[in-house]
């Protein structure tokens, strides 16, 4: 990864997204056209928001509104007022299916790898300490420690795939 693919890959999605000012969407074309990684992870966002996007709007059940307001409580440790009934149907997104929860799941994930990944330092690199220029020394992650660390993202993200699934079981029955 290049200077240059340092300063663009935090943008990317912006670009994807076209949210940028048009200086700025040139300059990471540019890039772009003579970057294949880089270009690779453009076109591996594109695909990811389409998905999102083709999934329409997903209607919680109705059980969710109290569950969410309990667990704010229970946190919280106060008498926080519980809503006695769920939004009206005209406050709600339109009905979806289990499909969709499943697919935004995913999509939501790979998009988090995504950017997860874009921050790590290259895990073939040996840990080395880099003077952080105050006279003392950081160290840069381990392969172990970068290891660690997506086990336990993916520990998270099983975890919340399976809550995931117990919500939407408990709106099916």
């Amino acid at each position: 990864m290049t200077s240059a693919c340092a300063g663009v890959r935090p943008r990317l999605s912006e670009y994807v997204d076209q949210h940028l000012d048009p200086g700025s969407a040139d300059e990471i074309r540019a890039h772009l056209a003579t970057c294949e990684e880089c270009r690779g992870l453009a076109a591996d966002l594109d695909r990811v928001s389409g998905v999102a996007r083709s999934l329409g709007p997903i209607q919680p059940p109705a059980h969710l509104w109290l569950e969410v307001a309990g667990r704010i409580r229970q946190e919280e440790g106060t008498a926080a007022p519980v809503p006695t009934a769920p939004p009206t149907e005209a406050d709600l997104p339109s009905t979806g299916g289990t499909w969709q929860w499943l697919g935004l799941a995913a999509a939501l994930t790979l998009v988090t790898l995504g950017v997860y990944s874009l921050g790590q330092p290259d895990p073939a690199e040996p840990s080395t300490m880099v003077d952080a220029g105050s006279g003392n020394a950081t160290e840069v992650p381990t392969v172990e420690t970068v290891e660690e660390t997506m086990q336990r993202a993916e520990a998270e993200y099983e975890k919340a795939i399976a809550q995931l699934e117990q919500v939407l079981k408990n709106g099916d029955s």
